[in-house]
């Protein structure tokens, strides 16, 4: 079964957690290492927004002993901050800092540091995107297992129940969920099919590359049409190819719009 991935969202509160064993495990989500069709050469990770950033601890003295460097590339330009100060003026980066380190330098780092959102306070811009805000949990000697990291935070409880949809049954007593979410509900429906894997079988997915590579090739036609006629516009070379239209050129010349062309 081939499958389009489609990234979730998880919402993670960092008050009192240490930095280093919080920041493995969002990496591991951040590049979906917790999902059983992970694998290492695809972008298969999630989203992640951290709340309370400010809030992290260190073990031992590292505030006063930990130092982040940073050059700017002259003689002399080397910057040393603390970790304490850093978390003054910053606090959300001690989380981004531990979290990038931890990311495979791969092509795949930098739209999964994309996908990472941090903040210092309780507050952030993605509610909607969390009917049950999720939570990281860790007992007193060691995290939970990953299935039990996921709870719903008290104060979205009530915000939870008040957004919860309800569908009604239709004349013959059934429920048509995706129907009527989808007349009803127009944005809801789009968020939650734009947070489904969707999964094809072998003819479907093959039916599906062969629609995208002719629009594909639509595009690059276009494309090529919009740039000879603008030549032509700007040059006055007198061939009228503003006049092309894909229509004619897919009757006159079909072989520009076959898949095994790109």
């Amino acid at each position: 079964m081939a499958k389009i991935v489609k990234h979730n969202w998880h919402l993670f509160d960092a008050n009192t957690q240490v930095v280093g064993r919080f920041a493995t495990h969002i990496a591991n989500v951040l590049r979906g290492k917790y999902k059983p069709t992970f694998t290492g050469n695809k972008d298969c990770g999630d989203t992640v927004v951290i709340v309370n950033a400010d809030k992290v601890t260190f073990t031992g003295k590292k505030w006063e002993q930990k130092v982040y460097y940073k050059h700017s590339g002259y003689i002399g330009g080397l910057k040393e901050t603390k970790a304490s100060h850093l978390k003054e003026k910053y606090p959300e980066r001690v989380l981004l800092h531990a979290i990038r380190g931890m990311l495979p330098k791969t092509y795949y780092r930098l739209p999964q540091l994309q996908r990472l959102h941090v903040y210092a306070g309780p507050d952030h811009p993605f509610k909607h995107m969390f009917p049950n805000q999720p939570k990281l949990a860790k007992t007193e000697e060691k995290f939970v297992k990953m299935h039990e990291h996921f709870q719903i935070l008290p104060q979205y409880q009530a915000e939870a129940e008040a957004a919860a949809i309800k569908i009604p049954a239709d004349a013959e007593g059934t429920i048509n969920a995706t129907a009527w979410l989808q007349k009803n509900h127009p944005k809801e429906y789009e968020e939650i099919l734009a947070n489904l894997e969707v999964s094809l079988s072998p003819a479907d997915y093959a039916q599906y590359l062969h629609t995208r590579a002719i629009l594909r090739k639509q595009v690059s036609v276009q494309k090529r049409i919009d740039n000879a006629a603008n030549m032509e516009k700007k040059y006055k070379f007198g061939t009228n190819l503003d006049k092309v239209t894909l229509e004619q050129l897919k009757k006159e010349r079909p072989e520009l719009f076959t898949p095994d062309a790109i």
